[in-house]
């Protein structure tokens, strides 16, 4: 306690003061009383008078924050629900296996009785032990984050710094796992034999995938192209939707970022063409859909290319051991690009990526050919 001298105009007086911690925000606050003198018994009874204005701030700052209460598994539903509808179909059932892993690791604890440590161990374990990915990790990492975030802002629970703070570190890689990164996307001499195996097993197909690989598509963006998106004339496909293919319907793409226009070199044009002016024998047979259904990459039935099928197919392949599916080629473009030293952001906007991360994840699997060029590049340095 401490105490100030004022003068007013009934003459002398004294400011007592003391300080306390606010149970809710954890600053320094400040309560005050006056009086007319300064003897013991006046500093006494300041004391008092200060010491209940203290207990009633305390109390009415926990009345005022006590956070209603929710658990875990509640509020990871509320964030989810309150989240969904930003994001495609394909996203939002993503999401939804994400949150079922979380409820399985996690008991359905009131959140005020969440502890960060609790979390961060859990997930070391999941991903050290368990031997999960540190991707798949971090992305149950940033649902919890963002449910507490969401939860936080609702006002069902005041403090989540230390839930914020929680980061997970990647274990080194082992030989195998740095074998099986390299493994995601193709080289040309790979792309090459693959399409070529590709052309006598299933021509349409085989044409579909190379698309894919000259353009970096995500196949539901892919089979959602229909003839409106493509300009002929400038040689410009408008990537505004996703197909899918379980639900054989056409819906947003992934996210804001996946609007986008993307530019065709002369074989991409041939390969396009080619679809749209083949298509034209089929609806002789099955009949012309509306404009808005006249789908590129089509089957015999006139519908878009079923993804099973075409992953049915690419099993068939053998293409130095590697697993090929029709995300490979998305990657295998992304690489193609780095190799020739497109700048990343411009591959980003090409593929549709917002965050760096995604694409850095392949930008960075440096190829044989580069390699190469910069020991070619350092035989060139006279130092």
């Amino acid at each position: 306690m401490w105490i100030e001298e004022r003068q007013t105009q009934k003459g002398t007086v004294y400011r007592y003061y003391e300080r306390y911690t606010c149970p809710i925000t954890h600053k320094n606050k400040r309560v005050s009383v006056t009086l007319e003198s300064v003897t013991p018994r006046a500093k006494k009874t300041a004391y008092n008078k200060l010491m209940c204005k203290i207990e009633l701030a305390k109390e009415k700052a926990l009345h005022a924050k006590e956070a209603p209460k929710i658990t875990l598994h509640e509020a990871v539903d509320m964030w989810i629900e309150y989240i969904r509808p930003t994001f495609s179909e394909r996203t939002q059932l993503k999401y939804d296996v994400e949150i079922g892993k979380i409820k399985a690791m996690f008991d359905n604890v009131p959140l005020q009785d969440l502890k960060s440590i609790d979390i961060e161990e859990r997930l070391i374990k999941f991903h050290y032990e368990e031997g999960k990915s540190h991707r798949y990790t971090c992305s149950l990492l940033r649902i919890l984050k963002n449910t507490l975030q969401y939860a936080r802002r609702k006002g069902y629970i005041n403090d989540i710094l230390d839930f914020l703070e929680i980061k997970i570190k990647a274990k080194p890689k082992t030989i195998e796992e740095v074998e099986k990164s390299n493994n995601k996307f193709l080289d040309r001499e790979e792309l090459k034999t693959c399409f070529e195996q590709l052309a006598t097993m299933h021509k349409r197909i085989g044409l579909l995938c190379e698309f894919q690989a000259l353009t970096g598509l995500r196949i539901g963006e892919l089979l959602a192209l229909r003839e409106c998106d493509y300009n002929r004339f400038t040689k410009v496909i408008t990537v505004n939707g996703s197909y899918n293919s379980h639900t054989k319907t056409r819906g947003t793409p992934k996210n804001l970022y996946s609007y986008r226009d993307v530019a065709l070199n002369e074989r991409a044009s041939e390969i396009i063409d080619f679809f749209i002016k083949s298509n034209r024998w089929q609806y002789m047979n099955i009949g012309e859909p509306p404009e808005e259904k006249r789908y590129i990459f089509i089957n015999q039935n006139g519908n878009p290319y079923e993804i099973v099928q075409i992953n049915k197919l690419l099993k068939r392949l053998d293409v130095n051991g590697k697993h090929i599916s029709t995300h490979i080629f998305r990657h295998s473009h992304i690489s193609l690009l780095s190799e020739l030293g497109i700048p990343l952001k411009a591959i980003m906007q090409r593929v549709g990526h917002h965050e760096p991360r995604t694409t850095l994840a392949i930008y960075s699997h440096v190829t044989e050919n580069m390699k190469n060029t910069v020991v070619e590049k350092l035989d060139t340095l006279a130092l």
